[in-house]
């Protein structure tokens, strides 16, 4: 999203909201909100059509993995904005998202499991919000025990209001 957003701002879409009222604020939370609403649709679409077309179901409940699904897509949509505040390039964002989409199976351990990743990069991996996300997923998807899923989702919150906090501060309607 924040290419698609970046691309918008470089042919001078968003200079005319600078005109506006509109904050900055009110700007990212639309459009964090309009496409989680749209993943949101996607989501039960998908999940009926499991349970209908081939008899597959959650192990755990549906709504808490909809409701994980949804914090974590808002969560990654405000890290967009904030690369889009931090490069002024529809390329440049695109790159660093795809260097980010790359470095973040390493840290949540799709790649390598976290205890074989060096020094202290296992701890700093942890608190990312790449990794929790990836075991509150985990854990309201299989059913298991929600233990540690409340931090978990508080980690992810934090970084939630870190990133809308970050975008809204460096926004820029205009390069």
């Amino acid at each position: 999203m924040g290419a698609a957003v970046a691309d918008a701002r470089s042919k001078g879409v968003l200079k005319t909201y600078r005109a506006s009222p509109l904050h900055p604020w009110q700007y990212i939370a639309a459009q964090i909100i309009d496409r989680t609403l749209t993943l949101l649709s996607i989501i039960i679409l998908v999940l009926l059509l499991g349970r209908v077309v081939y008899g597959q179901s959650l192990g755990g409940n549906p709504a808490a993995f909809v409701g994980v699904i949804l914090l974590g897509t808002a969560t990654m949509l405000a890290l967009g904005f904030v690369l889009l505040a931090s490069f002024k390039s529809v390329e440049s964002v695109g790159g660093a998202g795809f260097i980010l989409f790359g470095l973040s199976f390493v840290v949540m351990g799709g790649m390598i499991p976290l205890d074989e990743l060096p020094f202290i990069l296992p701890t700093i991996a942890r608190h990312l919000p790449f990794y929790p996300l990836s075991q509150a997923v985990i854990t309201v998807w299989m059913g298991f025990p929600a233990d540690e899923i409340w931090r978990h989702l508080a980690i992810i919150c934090g970084w939630l209001v870190g990133f809308v906090l970050i975008a809204t501060r460096w926004f820029r309607w205009e390069i």
